[in-house]
């Protein structure tokens, strides 16, 4: 695999629940619509919103592209503080993918 893994950032149940909070927004807006314009758009609002958390998605690094990190890693030996900084890097690449 050449570029990095994208997997949703929500579980099926965590999406099941923005269904839900969604659904009962959605029911809540049919009675404000005849009372309150600014509460309508504020929920209309508040409701895209949670649409598209369910589409977030989260990036982890392929195992090529740690590969080459740690290429550049050691040849960056010659500079301390870029190998330094690679190595943070690495580090922090390597807690995204659970490792």
């Amino acid at each position: 695999m050449q570029q990095g893994e994208q997997k949703p950032a929500w579980s099926e149940e965590e999406k099941g629940n923005i269904d839900i909070i969604v659904s009962r927004l959605e029911v809540d807006i049919e009675y404000w619509e005849s009372r309150s314009k600014r509460r309508v758009d504020e929920d209309k609002r508040v409701i895209n919103w949670l649409k598209s958390l369910k589409e977030r998605y989260t990036w982890k690094p392929s195992d090529e592209q740690i590969t080459w990190l740690y290429r550049a890693a050691d040849d960056a030996s010659k500079d301390s503080r870029m190998k330094q900084v690679l190595e943070n890097l690495l580090s922090d690449l390597k807690k995204l993918r659970g490792e």
